[in-house]
């Protein structure tokens, strides 16, 4: 049985998930469950205070929520707290992941708003600010409220359940699960590294980028002190679908693990706050340099895929696969500038970027280079990788065919069935748009952009189906960022499990037979 599931808190200007994030928020003393809205399939309605919930209705069936990790997490604190009684469902879906995988808006009025054409006000809510739980449950409006929220959360899931697959499913469930796991932080050690950031403050113009770095580490080690929970470890929260065209991840939380600086400021560091507990390490992994993998796949460059395959290092392979280097040394022992400057062509160039933003892209890997040298760098580029340009051209032509017969919905498909949609597409001044989120500001669309898209979902379909083995055989993730996946595990467990890992990772897919999969990874005291 399919039941929606809603509740409403307490909440005020300087009290919500938005200011203080999910964790803060549950753990404060004002927080309280006010209302709860159940709705189910067999058409059973129930709205009213949590301690009346009839638990019989929701015991051993399957929960929907418009944004499950918020109502799951305020479900559970209020169960800790003895505001609800308790309940077991058989799983707990969220309807908001479900919108963003069909790239629709994420809120539920966007999505109600882009399949049903139909307006939904969210001024009761607005208008509970500040309320106590007893006016929220004597006014008849938010009553209401609440009801029509599970009533179209229920209406979402049954317009958009057969197009979601299984395995997302698992993955939408499995990254609140990670988020659950969480990172154990050394609070002690994050406090001495704010004392210091703040005399670092103290002591420093506020103009100088000195100062500018002091402040973003302040601010992180601030955010982890307080998103730390009562087992003293950190969910890491990520958005699943956050970039909907290609169903990347993105940061999602009050911390952006996403985000979370590598550089060390005046010896503190962010990530040596988060630090595995005594006798277990922190094991990471991350699938190499997935995307031009990817791109030399699609388009058939079988020479640099042989000398991946014969384990050249791929920056070398591709400078030796566009014929700049032929010497029999490796590239990283003789010509280790050369190396970066083939870096910055195949993660730069492959995706179709001009001189001017060459330029800093080159400048990131430490290649620094005149206007002309960068325009040079750009047409010998698509000169030497002539099927990755004709690849941009011939998606872009297949986008105006399309656009031609359904303009309202342009859909490109993967070789393993994911869908990058773009919506109500147009041409101006010869210059294409559309929106990759329905309803959303269209975006200017072209070739190189296309392809982009195209290769960020093919990667992203290849690390989520190793997530899903990694889990399956029994290594508890606590967090992935990007193309990494971090684990936590007994210390005599550690070499076994980053094996295991780096296997599981390097898998070969099965809609991408031949594709040369690599990864490296490290065990670590702290992340």
């Amino acid at each position: 049985m399919i039941v929606a599931f809603d509740l409403e808190t307490v909440w005020s200007k300087n009290y919500s998930v938005a200011k203080i994030g999910i964790d803060r928020y549950v753990k404060h003393p004002d927080f309280r469950v006010t209302l709860v809205s159940i709705v189910a399939e067999d058409g059973f309605e129930w709205v009213g205070e949590p301690q009346r919930l009839p638990v019989e209705r929701l015991n051993g069936h399957t929960l929907i929520s418009h944004n499950a990790e918020f109502d799951s997490v305020c479900a559970r604190a209020a169960i800790f707290r003895g505001q609800m009684p308790e309940f077991m469902p058989s799983d707990w879906i969220c309807t908001a992941d479900m919108a963003s995988y069909h790239q629709l808006p994420r809120s539920l009025a966007g999505a109600i708003k882009e399949l049903f054409n139909e307006e939904i006000s969210k001024d009761e809510r607005d208008a509970m600010a500040g309320l106590s739980a007893q006016e929220i449950q004597a006014n008849p409006a938010f009553i209401n409220y609440a009801l029509e929220d599970s009533r179209n959360c229920l209406r979402v899931y049954q317009e958009l359940d057969v197009g979601f697959p299984e395995k997302e499913r698992l993955l939408s469930s499995l990254t609140r699960r990670i988020a659950s796991r969480g990172l154990a932080i050394n609070g002690p050690l994050c406090q001495q590294f704010i004392d210091k950031v703040e005399k670092i403050l103290e002591d420093t113009d506020r103009k100088t980028t000195e100062w500018r770095q002091a402040n973003l580490a302040l601010q992180t080690y601030q955010k982890l002190i307080m998103g730390q929970r009562f087992d003293r470890r950190v969910p890491t929260r990520l958005k699943y679908c956050g970039a909907p065209h290609t169903k990347r991840w993105s940061g999602g939380g009050v911390i952006n693990f996403q985000a979370i600086p590598n550089d060390a400021v005046a010896d503190t560091s962010a990530r040596k706050c988060l630090q595995a507990p005594q006798g277990r390490v922190i094991v990471s992994a991350d699938l190499s340099q997935i995307e031009p993998r990817v791109i030399a796949y699609l388009v058939g460059d079988q020479n640099f895929l042989g000398l991946v395959r014969g384990g050249i290092d791929i920056y070398e392979a591709h400078g030796r696969a566009s014929k700049l280097y032929n010497e029999d040394e490796p590239m990283a022992e003789l010509a280790p500038e050369m190396r970066k400057l083939c870096k910055a062509r195949l993660l730069g160039l492959s995706y179709g970027c001009g001189a001017n933003t060459f330029l800093d892209v080159a400048k990131s890997f430490g290649v620094t280079m005149t206007e002309a040298e960068a325009k040079k760098q750009v047409l010998l580029y698509r000169a030497q990788n002539p099927d990755v340009h004709l690849a941009w051209s011939k998606i872009e032509d297949q986008f105006r065919e399309w656009m031609k017969e359904t303009p309202e919905c342009i859909t490109f498909t993967t070789r393993c069935g994911v869908h990058v949609r773009y919506f109500n597409a147009y041409e101006e001044n010869g210059n294409l748009f559309a929106s990759t989120t329905r309803g959303y500001a269209p975006v200017k669309i072209y070739g190189a952009r296309l392809f982009q898209n195209l290769v960020q979902a093919t990667a992203r379909s290849i690390f989520a189906d190793a997530l899903i083995r990694i889990e399956a055989a029994g290594l508890p993730i606590c967090l992935h960022v990007h193309d990494s996946v971090t684990l936590e595990v007994a210390e005599n467990e550690g070499q076994a499990a980053l094996n295991l890992l780096t296997q599981l990772l390097t898998e070969e897919p099965l809609s991408y037979p031949g594709l040369p999969l690599a990864a490296e990874g490290e065990i670590k005291t702290h992340y």
